[in-house]
């Protein structure tokens, strides 16, 4: 396993964040992105690049895929940007700093893994994305929206997706475009 990834593991075990469940979001994530095998991952509001790196550690196994994360914030997003770097040289990763909303290159993507603040914009980076059909979508942190599940699996179905299932905890919803 990547030392970069080892070490993240070590930061942020799971329940050792406050408000985390006792599971591994990020792990999750990962087991998604094994699971589908995408081509072409992206992450709106990537942070400091936690899932990021578990993302790019996916792909590693799997043996294919690029991954773009998106983050607003340049503190953040150079810290996301440093974190792949030292995992991940040379690979097919970038972070893309700016407003996801205008930086977004419109390309056909596979996955995404969408984490952006505010939660009510989610909904509009899910109208924003060009998603092949079987792509996946992942929504975090819906537990801070008003209405979290309820609201969400009805725009995901409105929208033409189907919603493979929610957990939970920090309100995962997984959705796949048919």
């Amino acid at each position: 396993m990547n030392q970069t990834l080892e070490r993240i593991r070590a930061d942020h075990p799971a329940g050792s964040i406050e408000r985390e469940t006792s599971w591994n979001g990020s792990a999750f994530v990962y087991g998604l992105v094994c699971l589908f095998r995408p081509e072409r991952v992206i992450e709106v509001g990537c942070s400091v690049g936690t899932t990021s790196a578990y993302i790019m550690e996916a792909l590693t196994q799997i043996g294919s895929g690029s991954f773009i994360g998106y983050e607003k914030l340049p503190d953040r997003a150079r810290e996301a940007e440093e974190r792949l770097q030292a995992g991940y040289p040379g690979g097919a990763w970038s972070i893309v700093q700016g407003d996801f909303f205008r930086t977004y290159d419109s390309q056909t993507i596979d996955f995404a893994f969408i984490d952006l603040d505010p939660k009510e914009h989610y909904m509009r980076a899910v109208d924003s994305l060009v998603v092949r059909p079987g792509g996946v979508l992942v929504l975090h942190d819906l537990e801070f929206a008003p209405d979290p599940v309820g609201m969400a699996a009805a725009e995901l179905k409105d929208r033409g997706y189907i919603v493979s299932g929610f957990v939970p905890e920090r309100g995962f919803a997984v959705a796949i475009k048919p």
